[in-house]
C-alpha cells in the first residue's frame, strides 16, 4: 500500500507525478467520466474516447461511457452498438485496445529511445500519471485433486475393468 501525504499535495502533478483520487482538475489527465481517479480508469477512459473518436462505437465489454461523454464536446451522434463498419473499425484499432504508447505519458523516456523505436510504438495516447494512493495485491494459486464420490466410483470401475479382462 503507498499513500503520499500532504506536502506531496501541495506540490506541482508534474514535479510529483501522482494523482490523488479526488483530484479532477489535472490538465490533459483523462478523468471527467468516473467520480474518483486512479490510473486503470484513467487509461479506461483514454482508450473509450479514443476508439469512440475513431470507430463511433465501443466493444461490448466496456462499461457505457458512450452514455455519459454524448454530452461532450466531441462525442455527439454516438450509439450504443457497433455497426459492421464500427466491428471493422474496432478490429483494426486492437493497439489501442492492447497497449498504452509510453511516449504520451512518460516524458522521462524520451531521450532514451532512438527515433526509429519512437515511430513503431503504438497504442493509445493517454497521459495517465499514477495514483497518490495506490493498494496493490498479489494473487496465487494452487490445485490438488479432491477425492470426491465420483473419483472413487471412477477407480472402482477401473477395478473392475481389470477383473473382467482377466476372466
Amino acid at each position: 500500500h503507498t499513500e503520499s501525504s500532504e506536502f506531496v499535495r501541495a506540490m506541482d502533478v508534474k514535479r510529483r507525478n501522482c494523482i490523488f483520487a479526488d483530484e479532477r482538475d489535472v490538465p490533459n489527465a483523462e478523468v471527467t467520466v468516473f467520480k474518483t481517479y486512479s490510473q486503470e480508469n484513467c487509461f479506461l477512459e483514454c482508450r473509450a474516447k479514443t476508439l469512440l473518436k475513431t470507430c463511433g462505437c465501443l466493444p461490448y465489454f466496456y462499461p457505457r461511457l458512450d452514455a455519459i461523454l454524448q454530452f461532450q464536446e466531441g462525442f455527439k451522434n454516438l450509439t450504443a452498438a457497433c455497426t459492421l463498419e464500427g466491428w471493422k473499425c474496432l478490429m483494426a484499432s486492437t493497439h489501442v485496445l492492447e497497449a498504452i504508447d509510453p511516449m504520451s505519458h512518460n516524458s522521462k523516456i524520451d531521450h532514451v529511445l532512438d527515433l526509429e523505436t519512437k515511430q513503431t510504438l503504438q497504442g493509445a495516447k493517454c497521459f495517465c500519471p499514477p495514483s497518490c494512493t495506490n493498494t496493490q495485491y498479489t494473487a496465487t494459486h494452487s490445485m490438488a485433486t479432491f477425492p470426491n464420490k465420483a473419483s472413487r466410483v471412477t477407480k472402482e470401475l477401473k477395478k473392475e475393468v481389470k477383473v473382467f479382462d482377466r476372466a
